[in-house]
């Protein structure tokens, strides 16, 4: 048997059904066809009014997309990215060009005065150009808009959106948002961007582009353009920054939930369409942490706002479809030739599951499974999000929650099984069908690749065919902190990552006393298929730090040591790290220690009793002839670089050349002082 898994979005196919007004008579058995009939109610004067007025919508319509089209296409939309048009770059237009543009956006304007039937799709164009298109926004702004008179909510709406875009109470935020997209266009260097300007911009606009977030009439704007930058290939600290940007966006979401529509500053279908451009993988996580999303989750489910965000149940709550094909090759043949599903997702499917629940409890006193049926049908009835065998999915989330609670954070040993599922635990148990034993056995294989050495009833071959489907689970930090920097300064070791290419404060500092003269600099690849690594929590108040103990001795887990071990001299040195809110901060620590130091970006000093191992993992299940420690795969950097030395990623490239730059410059300071003093 091999298993395939998807996590589709496509509706079910649905039910044929006879057409309502088919008049089918057999007068007789003669062999003449007869022909069926078809007869039509007659319509009342309502139903052709309606008709009428369909028409004449579809009809304005048409005329806005024909306007807008001819617009796209003065400005050379289809050939420039709403980056480029906010950079102004190579676009230059005739006198003839701007007049018929001027033009045109008058055109846009008049067919958005109150009262024409196009007068909502205008405005909906209105918005969407100005923030597309800056030079557009200028044009449209210099037209005077005045607010609906319409009973309908909708385009009430759309023309107070249109309102505020174009008034001069928005010409801030429309700064605020092209000056980052300028920004990232003029300084991209191939696929990648200047991450120190970026960053430095977020940083100095933040407080701005929050508080217009915040904003009753202004955040759909920001929000808007904040649905654009999530298409921008961000790293380091211009990524931290736009994370926490979307995450104002999300409190904002939280809070809005339970309002009349007419008092809710949030445009949902903005939402889901942001939902749907957050990054693939592990980082997507740092978009929408199980914590932070479930609880605005919660509030949509309980105030009946979930099929207004559709995708947010599919992206992270969904129940994969998973597919089985037995084999004809016999027992123990196992073999995966599709991978149809994020690992991301499944493997923190419990997490989010569990998040969710815990929101849900202190919201309501309703079930998950009770608030689950309530979800309309239309969107249960996705593929993926099927409650068949739920009983199964919704054991393996509760044993997977146990298991990563003792693995990881409690670094426990003894589990009580019989507080496992038994069905999941013994998957061919009479009671099953056999489908439900495949997913027994399938969601076991998972929480067996990520125990090594526990004692279950399922065949190596299982356990590994399941492991290359969906691979084995990582830190989502790994994701973000590519590599590791060590920095071997007077025969001190210093720690720092990705995204922090300068070196520590101490080499700055000592730069000029010739401290090059006893200095070297390593990196060790975190990401790849060298080594599966992974963070393991310690806390002296329940387990003290033991490299030959739990949770090394028993999961199958080495210490990563910083040092370059010898045979006169064995480490007892390991590489840690300390969580701070979202930051990690890297340092060494001592075996048998009970806390660790560690420096901040500033160099000040502090001290954690709750810190973080880096450990390698043996997937072989045998500790037999594994060393106590792992030696790392440190790879020189300077001052001579290793031959078999690769950036780990696109924004390491960039560091790279930011810290060869900065040592070198160093190097040439020391070389001329020598001269100097000769």
């Amino acid at each position: 048997m091999s298993y395939k898994a998807n996590c589709k979005g496509d509706l079910d196919t649905p039910e044929l059904k006879v057409r309502d007004g088919l008049d089918i008579r057999q007068r007789s058995t003669s062999k003449s066809v007869i022909e069926p009939r078809y007869y039509r109610p007659r319509d009342t004067l309502i139903q052709r009014l309606k008709v009428i007025g369909s028409f004449a919508d579809a009809s304005a319509k048409l005329d806005v997309e024909s306007v807008a089209k001819k617009i796209e296409k003065i400005r050379r939309h289809g050939e420039t990215t709403i980056f480029e048009r906010h950079a102004e770059s190579s676009i230059s237009l005739s006198d003839a060009e701007i007049a018929k543009l001027k033009s045109y956006c008058n055109k846009l304007v008049e067919l958005s005065s109150s009262g024409r039937k196009s007068e909502r799709y205008a405005s909906e164009e209105i918005v969407r150009l100005s923030i597309e298109d800056p030079r557009v926004h200028l044009l449209l702004k210099e037209r005077q808009l005045f607010p609906s008179s319409s009973y309908d909510r909708r385009t009430k709406y759309c023309c107070t959106y249109a309102f505020f875009t174009v008034d001069d109470a928005s010409l801030e935020l429309h700064g605020l948002w092209s000056g980052l997209f300028r920004i990232a266009r003029e300084t991209s260097i191939g696929a990648t961007l200047d991450d120190e300007k970026l960053a430095n911009y977020l940083k100095r606009n933040y407080t701005s582009i929050s508080s217009y977030m915040r904003r009753y009439e202004l955040s759909f704007l920001g929000a808007r353009y904040l649905r654009n930058a999530l298409q921008l290939p961000l790293v380091g600290n211009s990524l931290y920054y736009l994370v926490k940007i979307w995450h104002v966006y999300l409190d904002v979401a939280q809070s809005d939930a339970g309002s009349q529509d007419d008092e809710s500053a949030m445009e949902w279908s903005n939402l889901d369409a942001c939902f749907q451009s957050l990054p693939t993988g592990v980082l997507r996580t740092a978009f929408a942490t199980p914590t932070r999303l479930a609880n605005l989750y919660a509030q949509l489910m309980l105030f009946g706002k979930v099929t207004e965000v559709p995708s947010v149940f599919r992206r992270f709550y969904a129940i994969p479809d998973v597919c089985y094909e037995s084999l004809q090759d016999g027992p123990g043949r196992h073999t995966s030739t599709q991978k149809g599903l994020e690992d991301v997702g499944f493997r923190l499917l419990p997490l989010y599951r569990a998040s969710l629940l815990d929101a849900l409890n202190l919201a309501s006193d309703y079930s998950f499974e009770d608030i689950l049926k309530k979800i309309p049908e239309n969107i249960r009835r996705l593929k993926g999000i099927s409650l068949k065998n739920w009983f199964l999915w919704k054991e393996y989330c509760d044993c997977a929650k146990i298991i990563w609670d003792y693995h990881y954070r409690r670094s426990m040993t003894e589990l009580n099984l019989p507080l496992l599922s038994f069905d999941l635990w013994f998957p061919n148990d009479a009671a099953l069908n056999s489908e439900q034993r495949a997913l027994a056995t399938f969601l076991v294989s998972i929480l067996i690749s990520d125990w090594p050495g526990i004692d279950a009833n399922v065949s190596a071959n299982t356990v590994e065919n399941v492991r290359h489907l969906i691979g084995t689970l990582n830190l989502p930090l790994f994701d973000n902190v590519p590599y590791l920097r060590r920095y071997c300064i007077g025969g001190r070791i210093y720690i720092t990552s990705d995204n922090l290419p300068e070196p520590p404060s101490i080499l700055i500092k000592d730069a000029m006393n010739n401290i090059l003269n006893d200095f070297t600099l390593d990196t060790l690849t975190l990401k790849g298929n060298e080594a599966s690594y992974q963070w393991l929590f310690i806390d002296e108040h329940h387990t003290p730090f033991n490299a030959k103990q739990r949770p090394f001795n028993w999961l199958n887990y080495i210490p990563v040591s910083p040092e370059d071990a010898t045979d006169e001299k064995q480490t007892s040195s390991y590489v840690a790290a300390v969580k701070i809110g979202p930051k990690y901060h890297f340092t060494c620590v001592q075996d048998g220690a009970s806390s660790v130091k560690y420096s901040d970006e500033l160099g000040d000093e502090y001290e954690s009793h709750e810190f973080l191992v880096l450990a390698e993992r043996n997937l072989q299940n045998n500790r037999d002839d594994v060393p106590d420690v792992i030696i790392a795969r440190w790879r020189r950097f300077w001052p001579v670089k290793d031959p078999e030395y690769l950036a780990a990623s696109e924004s390491a490239k960039v560091d790279d050349a930011h810290l060869e730059s900065l040592l070198n410059g160093f190097l040439r300071e020391n070389i001329e002082e020598v001269w100097d003093g000769l």
